[in-house]
């Protein structure tokens, strides 16, 4: 199997190839079963043919508008009686958190009590929220480290990207499969780039926040952040790949986005030129 960050270029690539296959395929569906239909049946050429596209445009403006309401409310809920931490102790496993995941900037770290899990909002202004909880210093580090590699990774614009996706095909359930799987692999990629390089016994300490924080988890994802606590399906295909110390060899992975992502370029200029064609001989 590949790693699971070449599965999420994987996922987004698949993802474009299906937006442009509907947003060319459904003009042509239009036209053809036009055509067909008024062959068969003559008579219907005087009245006119439905177009679903109107629907179908509408349908992903109010699904937009309701993922823009769910956002404003959860980040208005998450924000509320927020206070800064102040522990010099906390602030320091922060610091270096920040450090070890390599991001030069350090969020703005708080607490609150509307949150259940760590993480991470917004997008170009961003801050780290921890629950009102008693945590051990071992793992507020593997916790922050967690968060910071989502930072560096650019998770939440990722995210961001295939909410906006299923907006669009609001009617397709194979974004949603593909969105799912793109969720679970922004944490299984997370957890393989945390535990890169350290001994079993990090590992599996590791391993073992993980299993505590099953009874924490959530039973629904969230697209506007990155979060510590995830649904149990996904806590357990984490646990799995952190208990993994097996190398997998990188330029297989490599090798697949590469010819993936050749074959979403070609689309890309094929549906520029099919619909430059149809523009110039309208």
């Amino acid at each position: 199997m590949l790693q699971a960050k070449y599965r999420k270029v994987a996922w987004f690539l698949l993802a474009v190839q299906l937006l442009l296959a509907h947003c060319w395929g459904i003009g042509r569906l239009y036209v053809n079963l036009k055509l067909v239909l008024y062959r068969v049946f003559p008579r219907l050429a005087v009245l006119p043919f439905p177009d679903i596209r109107p629907f179908l445009l509408a349908g992903a403006l109010l699904t937009a508008l309701w993922q823009i309401h769910s956002y404003q409310n959860f980040r208005k809920k998450a924000l509320r009686g927020i206070c800064p931490v102040e522990e010099t102790w906390i602030q320091g496993i922060h610091l270096q958190a920040a450090k070890e995941a390599g991001c030069k900037n350090v969020l703005p770290l708080y607490r609150s009590s509307a949150v259940e899990t760590p993480m991470v909002i917004g997008f170009s202004s961003q801050i780290l929220l921890i629950p009102e909880e008693e945590y051990s210093s071992d793992a507020l580090r593997m916790i922050f480290l967690h968060e910071y590699i989502h930072v560096r990774s650019r998770d939440m614009w990722y995210k961001l990207l295939f909410t906006a996706g299923t907006c669009l095909l609001w009617y397709q359930p194979l974004m949603y499969f593909l969105k799912g799987a793109a969720f679970r692999d922004v944490e299984t990629a997370c957890d393989q780039k945390a535990v890169e390089g350290k001994s079993g016994m990090a590992r599996s300490a590791y391993g073992q926040l993980l299993i505590d924080s099953l009874k924490k988890s959530r039973s629904r994802e969230l697209p506007y952040s990155a979060y510590f606590y995830n649904s149990r399906a996904v806590m357990e295909a984490r646990l799995a790949v952190v208990m993994d110390e097996r190398e997998r060899p990188g330029y297989l992975g490599a090798l697949f986005c590469l010819l993936l992502g050749v074959e979403t370029v070609v689309l890309v200029l094929s549906f520029g030129m099919f619909t430059f064609q149809e523009i110039r001989y309208e």
